[in-house]
């Protein structure tokens, strides 16, 4: 019975290792998108489109900020999407890049009350 439970305990502990080795090789720090809504008004289904991913914030209420970590195996553009809660349409904006290289940033984004997106990038540091 003693040999049992030891089999059935190394058998678990492959079987854990093997379905989460890749979490544990990938274990690097990424950039992270930073939305800003300057808008006026709370903004609906944003949604960026980076290195084929796409990151997505539900909603985003007015002068609020959301951060969303990702990471890039490519050097990419970006592309973003959102509808208005009050206005008709989606708005879209393609810009920016995002580097593949060692060197971390904070992709900041900030819509102004015209629909307009600001691009700016910075250096994270400490990570």
């Amino acid at each position: 019975m003693k040999r049992l439970f030891i089999v059935a305990l190394v058998a678990l502990a492959v079987w854990f290792g093997w379905k989460k080795w890749p979490e544990f090789v990938n274990r690097r720090p990424g950039d992270d998108l930073v939305l800003i809504n300057d808008s006026g008004e709370a903004l609906e289904r944003l949604r960026v489109t980076v290195d084929g991913q796409t990151l997505v914030c539900e909603r985003l209420e007015r002068d609020k900020t959301a951060v969303i970590p990702f990471k890039v195996n490519h050097t990419s553009d970006l592309q973003l999407e959102f509808q208005w809660t009050t206005r008709e349409g989606i708005m879209t904006w393609r810009g920016g890049m995002v580097p593949a290289g060692p060197m971390l940033q904070k992709q900041i984004l900030r819509i102004d009350p015209e629909g307009q997106v600001t691009y700016t990038t910075e250096n994270k540091l400490g990570s």
